[in-house]
């Protein structure tokens, strides 16, 4: 077998995409995403721990964190809870998932 005869490393990017995966994440759910991984780490949580916490199971965490699926409301108040989020963090978080203006204060005008 000579140089040129190596089997080549397959790159990730090559690979025929699955119908039904999501390869590229908008990006709000990036911002979800990293928001959600930066808070576990922050507080010292594995994904398993999170998961034993929250009751939701690690592979959904997992995908929350890379922002392949976005979390349906339960899962997001398990979340929230989960990672200790006050009442305000947490109406940023769901904004920063629904890409909404935060709230304005109360008594405000336009």
């Amino acid at each position: 077998m000579t140089v040129t005869d190596t089997p080549k490393e397959k790159d990730p990017n090559d690979l025929p995409e699955h119908p039904m995966s999501i390869r590229k994440r908008a990006p709000r759910t990036d911002r979800f995403a990293s928001a959600l991984l930066k808070r576990r780490i922050r507080i010292g949580l594995t994904q398993t721990q999170l998961s034993e916490k929250t009751g939701i199971p690690t592979a959904y965490i997992s995908r929350y964190e890379r922002g392949r699926v976005r979390p349906q409301l339960g899962s997001f108040a398990k979340l929230i809870m989960g990672l200790g989020y006050g009442p305000t963090e947490a109406v940023h978080l769901m904004n920063v998932l629904n890409e909404q203006k935060p709230l304005e204060k109360a008594g405000t005008t336009r």
